[in-house]
């Protein structure tokens, strides 16, 4: 019989990405994936260290995990985005710690055998979960250093990946049938990419030969290797955008310092590009935003939103938000429900502030914020986001959308309701004679809630 694995995914898409990657190691080996975890001979914890909740969720876990282990023959791995912090605390209830990078080495830690392929961290082939949505890594790491983040001590500084690899990667979806590429990065909007066998690093501030460990070789002559044969992020999203066939891009994550006017044009002029971006604000005031180490002030946030506005006026915008950062005080908080309603975000990735190991916050600053005043200002953010959507979405009835639909389900009475979302990411749903599931479709909004729109095919 053949070992089966698990995989327990926590944090953000570039990790459900990885855990892609990881799939296709295994499955080249000739192990099964399960979704029953007591069921596997092999769990593989592709970590988040960014928010101690999904710390907490493991730690919630091992307990099950070391019951089984008395059992029969169970093994655990760790890997993903961790702390060293974090690492030191779990380490021995784990069998294994891999760095995400070095997954391909998965068959010699396990069986002995060679690493997989030979072939890098990027050049895995992922084991894609969806047939028609593909996340598709364009670098990994970061150089900004946001005080509260530990993203730059878990993924390290900003390594960028050939662009004829990503172009390739693309290529291959979308003629199997794929309608939805969403193209990821801590910070896309800096990713400066060369072409095949070369990474750009920001950090070494030139192009280096890859390595396994997607590291920079600071000692290699980089005499073939320069930096006007890179292209920026707005350059690739075009390349990218003249890829033949009918499919959405998308890209995460946003940082609004290096939000350019040439990223701006791309988004206005390739119709492939869905009029949707996360913008990450984190605040709204400009003091928490300088402890945050964000380097740039509401004003300049607002700047860039204005334009977006008025180049793509029916662009949706979403957010990123950290209520309670140490020292917001209860005008620092006004400040951000002003930006809230003056930008009118219709999503928002609300999250509670929690000092991470080792960041600059959890060493410079005090956690002084009650856990009771970050839930309620988390509850005020989510009211006005509600209101703000509730209005936008009535504004919709009768007009005409079209919908990537994700999946279906059959109701008591036979009916085939399909789920799927528009180009702003707008949960839609409506009932058919069929599943739509993975096809573009036509519908007609017919009424509008504040998290959701009905509709019915046009």
């Amino acid at each position: 019989m053949p070992k089966k694995y698990f995989i327990l995914t926590l944090g953000c898409q570039m990790n459900h990405s990885d855990s892609e990657r990881i799939r296709a190691v295994l499955e080249s080996m000739g192990w099964e994936n399960t979704e029953k975890e007591d069921q596997a001979d092999l769990v593989i914890v592709n970590s988040c260290s960014v928010r101690q909740t999904a710390i907490d969720r493991i730690y919630g876990r091992i307990r099950k995990w070391e019951k089984i282990k008395k059992e029969r023959d169970f093994k655990i791995l760790l890997t993903g985005c961790v702390l060293p912090h974090d690492r030191n605390k779990m380490e021995k209830s784990f069998d294994w710690f891999l760095p995400i990078f070095e997954i391909g080495k998965l068959p010699k830690l396990l069986e002995g055998k060679d690493s997989f392929e030979g072939e890098t961290y990027f050049e895995i082939k992922p084991k894609n979960l969806s047939s028609f949505s593909a996340n598709v890594p364009i670098m990994t790491g970061c150089d900004k250093f946001c005080s509260y983040c530990a993203v730059p001590y878990t993924r390290g500084r900003e390594v960028s990946r050939p662009y004829n690899e990503i172009f390739k990667e693309v290529e291959d979806l979308v003629q199997r049938g794929y309608k939805e590429i969403i193209l990821l990065g801590q910070n896309v909007n800096s990713y400066m990419g060369a072409s095949d066998h070369e990474i750009y690093s920001r950090h070494v501030g030139r192009l280096g030969r890859q390595l396994k460990s997607l590291k920079i070789n600071d000692q290699l002559d980089s005499t073939n290797c320069k930096v006007e044969n890179t292209i920026t992020f707005p350059e690739l999203l075009k390349k990218v955008a003249s890829i033949s066939g009918d499919f959405w891009i998308r890209f995460v994550s946003s940082h609004p310092y290096d939000m350019s006017d040439d990223l701006i044009e791309v988004m206005l002029k390739e119709s492939k590009v869905c009029s949707q971006i996360n913008l990450a604000a984190q605040s709204g005031d400009d003091e928490v935003l300088k402890r945050m180490n964000r380097h740039y002030t509401s004003a300049h946030f607002l700047e860039r939103v204005q334009k977006l506005k008025k180049a793509i006026p029916e662009i949706m915008i979403s957010t990123d938000i950290i209520v309670g950062f140490c020292g917001e005080t209860k005008e620092a908080f006004q400040n951000t429900v002003k930006l809230f309603q003056k930008v009118e975000f219709e999503m928002a990735y609300i999250s509670k502030y929690s000092p991470r190991p080792g960041t600059l916050a959890q060493k410079q600053f005090k956690d002084d914020i009650p856990f009771s005043v970050k839930k309620e200002r988390e509850k005020k953010l989510t009211d006005i986001l509600k209101q703000i959507n509730l209005r936008k979405n009535k504004s919709l009835v009768g007009k005409r959308r079209r919908v990537l639909v994700d999946k279906a389900k059959k109701d008591s009475q036979g009916i085939v309701w399909n789920l799927g979302r528009t180009e702003g990411l707008k949960p839609v749903k409506f009932a058919a004679g069929r599943d739509f599931t993975g096809e573009f479709v036509e519908v007609e909004i017919v009424s509008a809630g504040p998290w959701s729109l009905e509709s019915r095919l046009a």
